[in-house]
């Protein structure tokens, strides 16, 4: 088993309303044997729930807070970039690391992400291995950028 630099799993909420998207993601989080607690939520409008413990996410012991958001820009209720600016507006969940991972391509989602506190941005691939590959260079990200400089 693999695991992150901070000997330990990550907690990551993982926003995507592509059933296929969140089976594909799963599916490449256990196969690369990484040690991590993934919550899943299917729309903005739930992320920013979970992420403020409000409405069916009260429970702070059964919804964590995470350490690592993945969030996709085309959600219905509220939009990837809505819910990074709800985030940035909060002193608790501005330094939140979000990575966004999307297959938007739109210039002005990346400025738009980047611009409310998303620390990278990703092009959601279609094919698994790739998705894997992702995943795995997820893990090196979160170790050698986010883990070492304190976050």
């Amino acid at each position: 088993m693999i695991k992150t630099i901070s000997d330990g799993p990550i907690r990551i909420l993982l926003a995507d309303d592509n059933d296929d998207d969140v089976a594909i993601a799963l599916r490449a989080f256990k196969k690369s044997q990484l040690e991590n607690e993934v919550h899943v939520v299917r729309n903005g409008e739930e992320a920013i729930n979970y992420l403020f413990n409000r409405e069916s996410y009260q429970d702070k012991e059964k919804y964590p807070k995470p350490q690592l958001l993945l969030l996709d820009i085309n959600m219905p209720k509220l939009n990837g970039i809505e819910v990074l600016e709800r985030l940035s507006r909060d002193p608790k969940l501005k330094r939140l690391r979000v990575v966004v991972l999307t297959s938007s391509k739109n210039e002005e989602d990346v400025v738009g992400s980047y611009n409310n506190g998303a620390c990278a941005y990703l092009s959601k691939p279609v094919e698994f291995d790739d998705f894997l590959k992702v995943v795995e260079g997820l893990n090196c990200f979160w170790k050698t950028v986010i883990y070492s400089n304190g976050y």
